[in-house]
């Protein structure tokens, strides 16, 4: 006598890494647009919701998508269903952001930009070369020199080494000011170190400083700079984090628009593909996969918590907080529970060796997926399809 038994349900997932014949039960050789669990459907499909015709990164503030489309950086408001451009950036390359107190911070290959309803320059123009200065009445000892510029929302930028001068009474002369700024000049006391705030000058022009020095603010972005473009961001604690090529820098505690890009880095041995804040640190792949913890401080530690690096671009954060990621041998996982480290929990499915990818949480029917796209490095991809069958197996 023949049974028949329907299975419709494959809560398990794929297993590509046993035998064909040799799967457990719960569990299927491939699955295509279908989403295993407590019952077998269609994947969820997709709604058009803003048109684009090159559509290369989104980003969400509060009711409102930013986004790059060519060459356009565009706001679309979630309330009043409207889209408008906020600025002209390039046309190629790659588009990251991170959010850092309520604020949007972007980076393009060109460009560095901030956002939290209005969009500016995220850093303040470095000082490279000190001003021309002019020494009269000289006497014996010398002094420090060195100017700032500051933005209209009063945040101070960078500057190279201070001038060493002669003592005596100076004609500083302050070049033309970046758009909205101001500069500020400083001198040190006679043979002295520290510099000391001595004149804000608004508009390009002579200034004259005679007797110093009044002792009042101090200079203290001194070889600081703004940031440079990146191709990935993330921010913990007081930092926001910047890879580019093989090194990763931090912003200087609690001033998002200066780098000390001689001091708060750390390299590694190839190009970062993954910069990830998690639950118990900074994870970033490279040769390997690693953990960086108390960045904020002189002292960062770092640890291996994988020994293969992740597939660029997989990174994502699930609503337990933990960081999670895909490697050539599946999903990677940081537990809850510091002692544990990074799971791996999937050992029947592998994704193969991909160039880069996408990863995000969706929440369909009231379940909560991760769902990762890849483009393959070698081979056809495992998500295509050439054809389909439907087929009745029986058993006696």
């Amino acid at each position: 006598m023949i049974n028949e038994q329907a299975f419709q349900n494959w809560p398990g997932g794929i297993d590509n890494k046993s035998p064909a014949n040799r799967i457990a039960e719960g569990y299927v050789r491939d699955q295509l647009n279908l989403d295993p669990g407590s019952t077998l459907e269609s994947r969820i499909g997709y709604e058009k919701v803003i048109p684009g015709t090159d559509v290369r990164a989104i980003m969400a503030l509060g009711n409102e998508l930013l986004f790059v489309d060519g060459t356009e950086l565009k706001r679309h408001s979630l309330v009043t269903d409207t889209t408008d451009v906020l600025a002209t950036v390039a046309g190629a390359g790659s588009v990251c952001a991170t959010t850092f107190n309520d604020e949007l911070f972007i980076s393009t290959v060109n460009e560095t930009l901030r956002y939290n309803g209005t969009l500016r320059e995220w850093g303040v123009p470095d000082v490279t070369g000190q001003p021309a200065i002019t020494v009269s009445a000289q006497e014996s000892g010398r002094r420090l020199m060195a100017m700032t510029y500051v933005n209209a929302w009063g945040e101070e930028g960078g500057t190279v080494s201070a001038a060493d001068v002669p003592g005596g009474v100076y004609e500083i002369t302050v070049p033309t000011l970046p758009a909205g700024c101001t500069a500020r000049l400083y001198m040190s006391a006679l043979n002295g170190r520290t510099l000391y705030l001595q004149h804000e000058a608004t508009a390009a022009g002579a200034v004259t400083i005679n007797n110093p020095v009044t002792y009042t603010a101090t200079l203290a972005t001194m070889h600081m700079a703004a940031p440079k473009p990146a191709s990935l961001l993330t921010e913990i604690g007081s930092v926001v984090l910047m890879a580019s090529g093989r090194t990763v820098a931090a912003t200087v505690p609690l001033w998002p628009h200066l780098v000390d890009y001689s001091a708060r880095f750390v390299q590694y041995p190839k190009d970062v593909g993954l910069l990830l804040s998690g639950l118990h640190g900074i994870y970033v792949s490279a040769d390997k996969c690693y953990v960086v913890d108390g960045i904020e401080t002189a002292e960062p530690r770092q640890r291996t918590v994988l020994d293969y690096p992740a597939v660029p671009g997989t990174g994502t954060i699930l609503p337990s907080g933990s960081a999670a990621w895909v490697t050539r041998y599946g999903m990677a996982i940081e537990s809850t529970d510091p002692r544990e480290g990074v799971l791996t929990p999937n050992d029947r499915f592998t994704p193969g060796n991909n160039d880069r990818g996408v990863s995000g949480i969706v929440e369909h029917d009231g379940s909560q997926r991760l769902v990762s796209v890849m483009q393959r490095s070698d081979g056809p991809s495992m998500l295509s399809a050439t054809d389909y069958f439907e087929a009745e197996v029986t058993r006696p």
